[in-house]
């Protein structure tokens, strides 16, 4: 799924609109069942006492993090727009930054692979063994 972040910066006027519209359909689709996967696996130890606390953490830090993405999107935006020293952002700015944004995203693969095999089987049903 990461890929598809850094697919965007090979988009050019000259893209067709269809190459375009599934790269971004199915990195949208990815992005959903990466979310929908990731918010039932930060639930899957909550308990009926700490559940609505575990709600207002979790969508504190969803929001928190969306806020955090636009800023670090935007600042690396900024930063590919004057490190090619145009004095506003134009088309070619974009394509460096989708891969900054890109390479942040691809961190979290850091995260991820540190999860127990169990993390998330009383949600799934499934078996780890």
């Amino acid at each position: 799924m990461r890929g598809l972040y850094a697919a965007c910066a090979l988009f050019t006027v000259s893209t067709p609109h269809v190459v375009i519209v599934v790269v971004l359909l199915v990195s949208g689709c990815l992005r959903s069942l990466q979310f929908t996967a990731l918010q039932a696996l930060s639930f899957a130890d909550a308990t009926r006492e700490n559940m609505s606390q575990a709600t207002s953490v979790a969508s504190m830090a969803q929001r928190l993090s969306q806020s955090l993405g636009i800023a670090v999107g935007a600042y690396a935006l900024e930063l590919s727009s004057l490190a090619q020293g145009h004095a506003t952002i134009v088309a070619a700015d974009f394509a460096p930054a989708f891969v900054i944004v890109a390479l942040i995203s691809a961190t979290s693969v850091l995260f991820h692979r540190r999860l127990p095999r169990t993390a998330g089987t009383e949600v799934s049903g499934h078996d780890p063994e």
